[in-house]
């Protein structure tokens, strides 16, 4: 039987569509690309446009994607005193990404086509997004050991992930959605560095070197037991974690505007923190809201689910935002809960 780990209740609880971390443009709502761009628009590394919207369908350039690359790298920043004369025939230095080309260029991530160009405006094909993608992490030598382009970079985009989510066609121009999607995966990869030199150097995956951390973001992970509507000692722009990874003063986080706390509230989630804030999170908790039948000490009855559910050991509950013992439910009443479950128990 399913456990039930955190249970938030209330006299009057809103039904609506929780966000996973600041708003993502409207047109990617609701799709497999919202948490994505989400993630990548707070972090910095994308940008929808004026308008509000992201377009996922429309396709990137290759000048684009040098920019997203090197700006995914946390080396964005460099390419404004790296702007000017590139070494490509066809990119004149008063090209918008001239600063982008020759960073992505001096790291190894781009080496143009064989007649001395870029093409910057060319559309970006999946092959080649994920070329640059696996080069930044720097798994070349891997991926030329394992036959080059495109077949052995291809091959590492899929043992790491980078594409999962994403049906890959070589030749084919890639959308903005899945640009999104792969950047996204490749965050949290490790990075492969050198580790001898020589003749016959040897290179080896770091755990400790990943994109996330070229861009000096902590990803920290823990359940929401406190935001500033049930909790008075917080600021407005306070949330508590309990037993969190990498605990901060007492376990506050301060969050950026924009960031649903309440959505988070009882779940766990991992907390993107850059410079001691909370620029997003991500909910990982497998959580519903549903009206409530019948509630005991051992268990409770929900009304759509029809289904009895136990508490987990240490089930955390709050009522009305007032944190309370699961033996003083039985003799109350509620209409709804958002009830989180134990993934130990699914």
């Amino acid at each position: 039987m399913k456990k039930i780990l955190a249970l938030v209740l209330a006299l009057t609880l809103a039904l609506g569509t929780f966000s996973f971390a600041a708003a993502a443009p409207e047109d990617v709502v609701g799709t497999d690309y919202e948490d994505a761009v989400g993630k990548l628009t707070y972090l910095g590394i994308i940008a929808g446009f004026p308008d509000g919207t992201y377009r996922p369908g429309e396709p990137v350039t290759r000048a684009q994607f040098a920019k997203i690359i090197v700006t995914a790298l946390g080396v964005g920043e460099a390419a404004q005193y790296a702007a000017g004369t590139t070494k490509f025939a066809d990119v004149p230095a008063d090209h918008w990404a001239t600063g982008y080309i020759n960073v992505a260029a001096d790291l190894g991530i781009i080496v143009g086509y064989p007649d001395g160009t870029f093409a910057p405006e060319n559309q970006v094909s999946y092959a080649e997004a994920i070329k640059m993608i696996v080069a930044a992490l720097g798994y070349t030598p891997k991926a030329e050991q394992m036959g080059g382009y495109p077949g052995g970079y291809l091959a590492i985009a899929a043992e790491k992930e980078i594409s999962d989510g994403v049906t890959v066609i070589n030749n084919m121009a890639a959308n903005r959605g899945d640009i999104a999607i792969m950047i996204d995966n490749a965050l949290t990869v490790p990075m492969m560095v050198q580790k001898t030199w020589g003749q016959y150097p040897e290179y080896g995956e770091d755990e400790d070197q990943t994109l996330m951390k070229k861009l000096g973001v902590d990803e920290i992970e823990g359940r929401v037991v406190a935001i500033p509507r049930v909790d008075s000692k917080l600021d407005d722009n306070e949330i508590r974690l309990g037993e969190a990874e990498d605990k901060a003063d007492n376990g506050v986080y301060e969050v950026i505007e924009g960031v649903d706390v309440e959505a988070a509230f009882g779940n766990e989630v991992t907390l993107f923190v850059k410079k001691d804030k909370v620029l997003g999170l991500t909910i990982e908790s497998d959580f519903f809201i549903d009206a409530l039948e019948k509630i005991t000490d051992k268990k409770l009855n929900l009304v759509l689910e029809d289904e009895d559910y136990d508490f987990a050991e240490d089930v955390m509950v709050w009522i009305d935002g007032e944190e309370e013992e699961v033996k003083d439910l039985k003799s109350k009443e509620y209409d709804y809960a958002k009830v989180v479950l134990d993934d130990d128990d699914n």
